[in-house]
């Protein structure tokens, strides 16, 4: 998962995103339990990480959602590394840097960078979350295609399904923020 990052995003960003596929962590004190929180540690996480952090995960989740959208446009942009590399121009030229939290390769195996702070795990889930959404894309067009087979390389470098799954991966993470602000406040 990559992000973008500057100053300060808009001071609240709500409202659940529409996720693709099962859903996410969606069930009152389901995050706390995946995470392995006690009530104290759950609730001084809400105090630290379901404020401004969650709104910049939010804001920077859509942000990007935007970004990959707009590379739709570029008649140039025919691969998903044309896509990236459009992306991080665009957001570069507008001043912001990015940052990979995670990846899926063409296998399906997800690395999930290690965060630090008192957010970390948090962060480290929504990675993760997001990750395994292009993770089951790629198991689709594995069974569509065939595993590593010229029509499967083709389909999963596309740049029109690439920015597809990428949209549907910032919506998974923009729902479990939402979802983690919400089981803060029951």
């Amino acid at each position: 998962m990559t992000t973008a990052k500057k100053t300060t995003p808009p001071s609240s960003e709500s409202g659940a995103s529409p996720v693709v596929g099962r859903p996410v962590l969606s069930c009152p004190g389901e995050i706390q339990k995946a995470l392995g929180f006690s009530d104290s540690e759950f609730k001084e996480k809400c105090r630290k990480c379901a404020g401004k952090v969650a709104d910049t995960e939010i804001w920077s989740s859509k942000k990007m959602q935007e970004e990959y959208r707009k590379t739709l446009k570029d008649p140039n942009v025919k691969t998903g590394a044309d896509v990236q590399a459009e992306v991080r121009k665009s957001l570069a030229s507008q001043g912001y840097m990015t940052v990979t939290q995670g990846t899926t390769d063409s296998s399906g195996n997800i690395k999930v960078k290690k965060q630090k702070g008192p957010c970390a795990k948090l962060k480290e889930k929504a990675t993760e979350i997001h990750e395994k959404v292009h993770q089951d894309h790629t198991k689709d067009l594995e069974k569509k295609h065939g595993k590593g087979t010229s029509a499967f390389k083709k389909a999963w470098n596309d740049a029109s399904d690439w920015v597809q799954d990428e949209i549907n991966a910032h919506a998974a993470d923009q729902k479990f923020w939402n979802d983690f602000k919400a089981e803060c406040k029951a």
